[in-house]
């Protein structure tokens, strides 16, 4: 059972088959919530995706379920953490990066700064 406390928003079932949901929760803190360094490349890419994702929202209309998401599914649904964790470890591998977790990237920006 999910205490409600804190819940931004409980996401619809992926499909009609699907009885789990994901959930958005705010920070654990008000600590938690940081300012980051983002580099001007990085800032333009975010950019590019947003027109990106506006363009696949204006085309599919009502289909579209706009959560306001940086990384969502092609309908505007929520990625899953499965699926980001897999990106995520072949970009390591392309690339010959040191191995990480996702979450470490919270931390690199005062680290490479």
């Amino acid at each position: 059972m999910l205490d409600k406390k804190d819940v931004i928003t409980i996401f619809p079932p992926i499909t009609s088959r699907t009885t789990t949901v994901q959930v958005l929760k705010a920070p654990k803190t008000q600590t938690s919530t940081r300012k980051i360094f983002l580099p001007k490349t990085v800032a333009e890419m975010l950019v590019t995706w947003k027109q990106k994702q506006d363009a696949t929202r204006e085309m599919l209309g009502c289909e579209y379920q706009d959560y306001n998401l940086v990384i969502a599914g092609p309908l505007g649904m929520p990625t899953e953490a499965a699926t980001i964790t897999s990106a995520f470890r072949k970009l390591i591998a392309a690339n010959d990066l040191p191995p990480v977790v996702f979450h470490s990237l919270r931390h690199s920006s005062i680290t490479y700064n």
